[in-house]
């Protein structure tokens, strides 16, 4: 009975003391309207969006995070990184996510929301470092990832832990069929106060012309047969700027057109 109460007692402060941590990190509006999908790490408040019907595209999600003063999250330690997927999963969210990374402003250089470049000497990154992960039969090296192009924004798999370019705006596709690219996203409110013993123990940005890349880490990732997430292969292949559900549905839309017109009925 004894240890039942202190238990009790335990889980009770721990809740406390949560709540605490989100009333007096997160702005004000966001507490009052629930803190289920909110969270704390360092002094950081992080909201969590992951009603399906919350979807923006890249630019009104930004400015959904702005209203508060804050910005898409960013996460520029492996730590934070970590932590935004660990949340994710909480939450079962196995699909991708917008984070506060893109090249819009200048197409050879990938800037944070907060208008830090991503490229600074000690800063960290978390790209696929094996766009070859869909490619079992080739060495996986950071030299063989695609060049960087024009109007792209960064999103976070929580499944196989990595991040991803993709387009901001729609493609043809997507216009054709009238899709926006929205997706799910997470806001970071509070200052960036990144000093430098956190930069000393960042890992260095791939891509950085004075960063050495560790080529043995690179290989170890899992290839396509390998991968738990490797069904999403032929979607991203063919629809690469698309999230999961709006690439398997364009896919089946397009079989069915195919079918109807090849196979035409009697």
């Amino acid at each position: 009975m004894l240890v039942l109460v202190t238990l009790t007692a335990a889980l009770a402060i721990t809740i406390s003391g949560h709540a605490d941590s989100i009333a007096s990190t997160c702005p004000d509006d966001i507490v009052r309207t629930g803190s289920k999908y909110l969270k704390v790490l360092d002094d950081k408040c992080y909201q969590f969006f992951v009603d399906p019907a919350l979807k923006k595209p890249y630019l009104e999600a930004q400015i959904t995070c702005n209203q508060y003063k804050g910005n898409l999250a960013m996460p520029k330690t492996e730590k934070i990184n970590q932590f935004l997927v660990d949340s994710l999963l909480d939450y079962n969210i196995i699909e991708e996510v917008f984070i506060g990374l893109d090249n819009l402003k200048n197409a050879k250089e990938f800037m944070w929301a907060d208008g830090k470049n991503l490229r600074v000497p000690g800063f960290y990154d978390n790209f696929e470092k094996d766009v070859e992960m869909f490619r079992p039969f080739k060495s996986s090296t950071a030299e063989q990832r695609p060049e960087t192009q024009s109007n792209e924004c960064v999103v976070l798999d929580p499944v196989i832990d990595s991040w991803r370019k993709v387009n901001c705006g729609r493609d043809m596709v997507q216009r054709l069929f009238g899709l926006k690219n929205k997706r799910l996203f997470i806001c970071e409110y509070g200052e960036d106060d990144m000093d430098e013993d956190d930069a000393d123990n960042a890992v260095s940005p791939t891509g950085d012309d004075d960063a050495t890349h560790n080529d043995t880490q690179v290989n170890d990732r899992p290839t396509l047969f390998q991968n738990p997430d490797f069904w999403r292969w032929p979607l991203r292949t063919i629809f690469p700027d698309f999230d999961d559900a709006v690439a398997l549905k364009t896919a089946i839309v397009i079989l069915f057109t195919y079918v109807a017109f090849t196979f035409p009925g009697p």
